[in-house]
C-alpha cells in the first residue's frame, strides 16, 4: 500500500500495488488499456525512466525491485 499524501498531483491517494513474476517464458500476456491508458504497453524494465509513468510509480516499481 503506498499512502503518502503528497504522493499525487490528484490530492490524496491510496494506492494497492502488488508485484507479479512471470514464469519464464518466450510470450508477454496481451496488454489492453482502457481510456486511461490508451497507450498501454511492456516495456524492458531497464528503458523504463521516471518520465514515462504518472507520479510516484517509477518509486512503487523500484521499492518492488529492491532499489
Amino acid at each position: 500500500m503506498f499512502d503518502d499524501p503528497y504522493r499525487s498531483t490528484l490530492g490524496r491517494v491510496i494506492t494497492f500495488a502488488q508485484h507479479i513474476k512471470l514464469a519464464d517464458a518466450t510470450w508477454l500476456p496481451k496488454v489492453k488499456g482502457a481510456d486511461d491508458a490508451e497507450k498501454a504497453k511492456w516495456v524492458p524494465i531497464g528503458d523504463l525512466r521516471e518520465d514515462m509513468l504518472f507520479d510516484d510509480h517509477f518509486a512503487i516499481i523500484n521499492y518492488f525491485l529492491g532499489l
